[in-house]
């Protein structure tokens, strides 16, 4: 079985995943889903990496873990996900698995903000006034020091004038 599994697509393996979780074709069993989500995650795909997040989360077909979804929140994030993002800024927020980091959480929901995220410009704004100076410097720190990381040292976000994309479709709640 393992060897079939390897020999699967990226994508295929995504799929199967999903037909898992919408009952496409095949029982609803969020446990394969999962598993399915898990290979093609360890490939870097990034519907992949967000829905393993997902359900790590929310305890779909796995016990809950926060530790694991926020390392494939990371994982879709680093990949420029806004949503992923925005989920990372919650964590951070409300202390998922991590301890509470405000400017953290800040800094990750300015990252996804930029990419028009209209759910992370209204976190973000909300939690603008509960920062004290120092953590709104901090987060400042943090956000250039994120963006001068990436290829070409900067962030690349999307004009303003841009609406904001949706969540896909084969995206997890």
């Amino acid at each position: 079985t393992d060897v079939r599994i390897q020999k699967l697509s990226v994508h295929a393996q995504f799929k199967l995943g999903w037909f898992h979780t919408t009952g496409q074709g095949v029982p609803r069993d969020y446990a394969q889903a999962a598993r399915w989500f898990q290979q093609a995650a360890e490939k870097n795909l990034l519907a992949a990496q967000y829905n393993l997040a997902v359900c790590c989360e929310k305890g779909y077909g796995m016990p809950t873990n926060y530790a694991a979804a926020l390392t494939w929140y990371m994982k879709a994030a680093a990949q420029g996900d806004e949503f992923a993002q925005k989920a990372v800024g919650v964590f951070y927020e409300k202390g998922k698995g991590v301890p509470v980091d405000l400017a953290e959480a800040y800094k990750w929901y300015h990252l996804a903000a930029g990419c028009g995220n209209p759910d992370a410009i209204k976190l973000r704004d909300l939690l603008l006034p509960r920062l004290t100076p120092q953590q709104l410097a901090e987060a400042g720190r943090r956000y250039a020091e994120h963006a001068a990381s990436l290829p070409g040292g900067s962030l690349t976000a999307r004009p303003a004038t841009a609406k904001p994309r949706p969540k896909p479709a084969d995206f997890l709640e």
